[in-house]
């Protein structure tokens, strides 16, 4: 039966913390028969109950103020103790748990709860940070604010949140998975910041930028064995990954591998060549910087459901190619010319996820979806916002990538920086901007992009490449074979061309007419085409007698040479002001020449460099306490750094160097204690041998009085010495007994004498400054004895031949030695060090008195205080004993149930449990490990235990944290084995399989292989398909459906845009057939499956006009040679 101390906490004046101390003193020294562990209560008010083992290798729990618990079993001889304590209630239960700080709980083997608010729950869990929770074997949450869940899972970062096994995150970030991690290993401090990684072994890891390793930060990895390496950039989908600074992966193992590059689609890739690159679609490669890429050379899709281009860089057609061709071959006359928390609201399916992230649809089933670092989806319903710093501001509008942002209905903004301002408009790659309705912009006015691997248009709204527009030429050849029959058909009709002059003539027919005299003339009125060409065979005419034409905005009068004269003059005019200010501008470059070569000398700005002593001064005549180095992409390191100046008041800088040699100068000072170590334990084995070679003698130097037997060395000879070192080193000097302890004595002291001492002290630490001097002085003294010391075979000092062993007058009587010569005493030198212990009679040498002394010193008051101590508790054993006594009766009442923390009133009365105390916990570990609590019925009240039963459907129903707040009513969401389902009703893979699956958003459906759903609604239904957007829906393999209501029913096909659909194979679509969209910003083409511009379409068909007029231009010439010749056939045919 244990036996308890109760303590009064404070009244004897003492601080709590040493009434804590000297409770767990009498706790130790306590007599105990119960073997069984042992409970450390602190109860209200000011007494302490320790209830203990009589094993002495299981020291007791301690609770060491009010309120406090610490319940401990010591399940091996080397458990140690459980402690609660710091001034506020704390809970340790487990061997030895720690609960140390305000508020904190410990549970579990090993656990440790080290700091305010800290939560320690599982075996060797460790919570070192404020309000940090660690959940889980092996757990560690060292951040403030963080929380960890699952075995061997940690964080070092502040407001981190971890969950699952081996998974690791750094500040401010998410992990969710097994092995997921989010910036380096889980022990650097340093790790990367404001990042997410859901998903099993998801990763965002640092990245190699010129070989120097360098944290990742503002990015997000969602998706089995998802990985980024780069800030600001997301990979979403399985095995997806980035290697590169604002990069944005979609689908399953999609790869960007160039900075600012977006892939969407299974397999889908930007290679390293590929900055500021897009990828569309399933296994499509944007190889080339500022490109989109719907494909490869060798699948290449077409881009259906086209707009009509409007702009020079927008992308045309089929319909507008064909019309424009059309209308070129039917007109002769056609010239073209040109002039901290995620945040969500209460409405179902809605989804944050990620810190600061915020879903706020109001719609009823608004199901608006917030991925990422400061993602907020606030539009009505059907928003999505996924990615770092994203914003989706309308209704079924989606952002994806860093800083992506979409403000108008059913927009979609894809790629870092990229924005939406119109309605059904879609913005795809890096900085590309959408602000006309109905268009689909993969550029800017500032930077456009070129659309790469477009198959040939086949319908009227289909986009036309570069080699369908190269193919021109072939659509005027049959105009050419129609003017070739000119000839004939002239031939065959003299007499309508008879008819026709004289029409002619009459201006009746012709493009120029004159409907009678007097009337205004008309040039080519039935007819269309936007010039009139006047050029002859032999070149250009003048147009005189031309009045002057009206000059306003909405004129087409012909302007005369008059009125374009005194528009020259006004340009003469302005060009001298402009020369004016190119002077100007000329002056200006020259200021900033000079500024630029101030600043480069050192002479001007904040830093300034001294031109004799050549020292750098930073605003040296500024206020400000603080240089911030950090740039738009982080922070900077500052290389080439001098060696500052080491001392108390120096200011200087330190480099990398100089902290290295201290990190090297603690290492050694290290690897020297551990020397001076094993070298005292050398000296120790070193006089064990000495002692061990002496012998007796009965003559020389030592010997014994026949009477008194008194033994004296060199009595009869000077010197003030005596050495006993030989030739192995000094000797101990056994059988001593205890010598007078006076300030005038010189008798040597025994171990016994100094182990009493010793014991005084046992608790002070001595002094490490000085052994290794000592110590070498040691050795050299150890060595003088082995050389001086002559072996012995009689007399009184002996040694055995065989086992080298030296006695002094062994087989004599006597109870000293005396080693007093005619000079007075002498000093024994060479002594080894003496064991210490009470049974010890080993002679001590200086160095071990020595340290005595000064240890005895420096702690005299401290040895007072003790011994005070130990006085008081000789009273307080006797209460102790009467309490043993109180116990035994208590034994005897827990037996019966009428007492105890576990007590029964009666027969089919309820079992309480520590009715009458406090405590937060109760732990029912037995000494097999721990016990299931079986028998448990559903939990009714807030209070209540739940089962397992009702623990499952809850867990199924509903996942809210600080990081990931899911809301939904309904159904619970359903995930394979590697795969993420999130939001009420969501389906991620069929039962049972392993796909890999990622479903999101409120009845998302990903049962395809590889698949991605992300929205109310989605889904996602073969292998590698993407659906993203309210009641997105990509069916075959391999497509990709973006936006509200978008789907993509053929294999390998891309619907982008609010309702759009890819119905064919292979294809792009941004639209519908009632619904179509342009597609803005594009760069002209290159290759023959780029897609082609309104700029290029109109070149090429200038082009073709102009070729066509000149053909037509010679056509006509033939025809007034024939029209001549049959004049002149006409003429002499009448004169007969």
């Amino acid at each position: 039966m244990a036996n308890a101390t109760e303590v009064p906490n404070g009244r004897d004046g003492k601080r709590n913390g040493e009434a804590a101390r000297e409770a767990e003193t009498r706790a130790l020294d306590t007599p105990s028969i119960d073997s069984t562990g042992s409970i450390g209560i602190k109860e209200s008010g000011d007494r302490v109950l320790n209830v203990n083992t009589s094993n002495p290798s299981n020291p007791p729990p301690v609770a060491g103020y009010a309120y406090d618990i610490a319940l401990g079993q010591s399940g091996t001889a080397s458990a140690g103790p459980a402690v609660a304590g710091s001034y506020r209630p704390a809970i340790a239960i487990g061997t030895p748990a720690i609960a140390q700080g305000y508020w904190t709980i410990s549970i579990g083997l090993s656990a440790g709860a080290r700091s305010e608010a800290a939560i320690a729950l599982g075996a060797y869990s460790s919570a070192s940070g404020q309000n940090s929770i660690a959940i889980g074997r092996s757990s560690t949450s060292s951040g403030n604010n963080s929380v960890v869940v699952g075995f061997s899972a940690s964080t070092t970062g502040v407001n981190s949140a971890v969950f699952g096994a081996n998974a690791s995150s750094g500040g401010a970030s998410l992990a969710v998975g097994f092995d997921a991690s989010t910036g380096g290993s889980s022990t650097n401090a340093n790790a990367g910041s404001y990042n997410t990684a859901i998903g099993n072994t998801a990763k965002v890891t640092q990245r190699n930028i010129s070989g120097v390793p360098t944290n990742s930060s503002n990015s997000s990895a969602i998706g089995y064995g998802a990985t980024v390496s780069g800030t600001g950039s997301n990979a979403l989908g399985n095995a997806a990954t980035v290697n590169a600074g604002s990069g944005t992966a979609l689908g399953h193992v999609s790869r960007v591998l160039a900075d600012n590059g977006t892939a969407i689609g299974a397999t889908a890739q930007v290679t390293a060549n590929g900055t500021s690159a897009v990828a569309l679609g399933a296994g499509s490669v944007a190889d080339t910087a500022n490109t989109v890429s719907i494909g490869t050379s060798a699948i290449q899709r077409r881009i259906v459901n086209v707009g009509v281009g409007m702009n020079s860089n927008d992308a045309v057609n089929l319909g507008q190619l064909n019309s424009a061709l059309a209308a070129k071959a039917d007109d002769a006359r056609v010239k073209v010319g040109g002039t901290g928390t995620a945040t969500i609201s209460g409405r179902p399916g809605n989804i944050a996820i990620g810190n600061n992230a915020e879903s706020t649809g109001i719609a009823t089933n608004s199901a608006t979806i917030a991925l990422g670092e400061n993602a907020r989806a606030t539009g009505i319903a059907g928003a999505m916002a996924l990615g770092t710093d994203t914003e989706a501001a309308a209704q079924a509008a989606i952002a994806l990538g860093l800083r992506a942002k979409a403000s108008a209905t059913n927009g979609i903004a894809v790629g870092l920086d990229s924005n939406v301002t119109a309605q059904n408009a879609v913005a795809l790659g890096n900085g590309s901007s959408a602000d006309r309705e109905n268009t689909v912009s993969v550029g800017s006015a500032a930077r456009q992009r070129q659309i790469a691997n477009v198959a040939n248009g086949t319908q009227a709204t289909d986009a036309v490449n570069l080699r369908q527009l190269d193919n021109v030429d072939g659509r005027v050849t049959t105009l050419n074979t129609t003017v070739d029959g000119i000839g004939v058909q002239v031939a065959n009709n003299s007499q309508e061309i008879t008819q026709i002059r004289a029409d002619l003539n009459g201006g009746a027919i012709g493009l120029v007419q004159q409907a009678s005299a007097g009337a205004d003339l008309t040039v080519g009125k039935a007819t269309d085409g936007p010039a009139v060409n006047f050029t002859s065979t032999v070149g250009d005419r003048k147009l005189t007698g031309v009045g002057e034409g009206e000059l306003s905005s909405a004129s087409n009068d012909a302007v005369n040479g008059k009125q374009l004269n005194a528009t020259n003059v006004n340009v003469n005019n302005l060009s001298a002001r402009v020369d004016g200010v190119d002077t100007r501008v000329t002056n200006n470059e020259a200021a900033v020449t000079n500024i630029r070569n101030e600043i480069g000398s050192g002479s001007l700005g904040l830093v300034h460099q001294d031109p004799v002593t050549k020292t750098i001064t930073v605003a040296a005549d500024s206020a400000g306490s603080l240089t911030n180095f950090a740039g738009t992409e982080g922070v900077r390191r500052l290389t080439g750094v001098d060696e500052g100046e080491l001392s108390s008041s120096s200011n200087d800088a330190v480099n990398g160097k100089q902290l290295n040699a201290t990190n090297v100068s603690v290492k050694t000072l290290s690897n020297r204690v551990d020397g001076v170590d094993a070298r005292v334990t050398n000296n120790e084995t070193a006089v064990t041998n000495i002692r061990n070679e002496l012998g007796s003698g009965e003559v020389g130097l030592v010997r014994q009085d026949p009477d008194t037997n008194a033994i004296t060395v060199a009595a009869d000879r000077a010197g003030t010495s005596a050495n006993f070192a030989g030739a192995e080193g000094a000797r101990k000097l056994r059988g001593v007994a205890e010598g007078e302890l006076s300030s005038a004595s010189n008798d040597a002291v025994n171990g016994k004498q100094l182990n009493a001492t010793n014991v005084d002290v046992k608790n002070l630490s001595t002094r490490v400054n000085g052994i290794d001097a000592r110590v070498t002085n040691n050795e050299t003294a150890i060595t003088n004895i082995r050389s001086e010391l002559a072996s012995g075979e009689v007399g009184l000092v002996r040694q055995d031949p065989l086992s080298n062993t030296i006695t002094v007058a062994a087989d004599h009587a006597g109870a000293s030695a005396n080693f007093a010569g005619t000079e007075g005493a002498r000093r024994l030198m060479g002594v080894a060090d003496g064991e210490l212990s009470t049974a010890s009679t080993h002679a001590v040498n200086g160095s071990q008195l020595h340290a005595t002394n000064e240890a005895v010193d420096n702690n005299t008051a401290d040895i007072a205080k003790l011994n005070t101590d130990m006085g008081e508790l000789t009273g307080r054993v006797t209460i102790i004993e009467g309490n043993v006594t109180t116990i035994d009766a208590k034994l005897n009442e827990l037996e019966s149930g009428t007492a105890g923390l576990v007590q029964q009133a009666s027969a089919g009365a309820n079992l309480t449990v520590g009715a009458a105390t406090n405590g937060a916990a109760v732990d029912l570990r037995g000494t097999g490990g721990e016990r299931r609590l079986t028998g448990v019925a559903d939990g009714v009240q807030d209070a209540d235990a739940v089962n397992r039963r009702q623990m499952n459907a809850a867990l199924a129903t509903k996942v809210d944290n600080r990081y990931v707040d899911v809301k939904g009513l309904g159904h619970a969401a359903t995930a394979s084995a590697n795969s993420i389902a999130l939001g009420n009703a969501a389906v991620a893979g069929p039962d049972g399989g392993n796909v890999a699956a990622t479903a999101i958003g409120y009845a998302a459906k990903a049962p395809g292989e590889g698949a991605t759903a992300l929205g109310r609604n989605t889904e996602a239904n073969a292998w590698g398909t993407i659906a993203v957007g309210w009641r997105a829906n990509a069916t075959p393999q391999r497509a990709i459906a973006i936006g509200s209501s978008a789907t993509a029913g053929a294999e390998n096909s891309i619907a982008l845009g609010f309702n759009s659909v890819a119905n064919l194979p292979n294809t792009l679509s941004v639209g519908s057939t009632a619904q179509l969209r342009q597609i803005v910003n594009v760069a002209d083409g290159e290759q023959l499956t780029d897609a082609a511009t309104i700029g290029q379409l109109r070149a090429a068909l200038l082009a073709e006009s102009e070729r066509v007029t000149a053909e037509l231009s010679a056509q006509s010439a033939i025809i007034a040679q024939l029209r001549a010749e049959i004049l002149a056939l006409q003429g002499r045919l009448n004169a007969g």
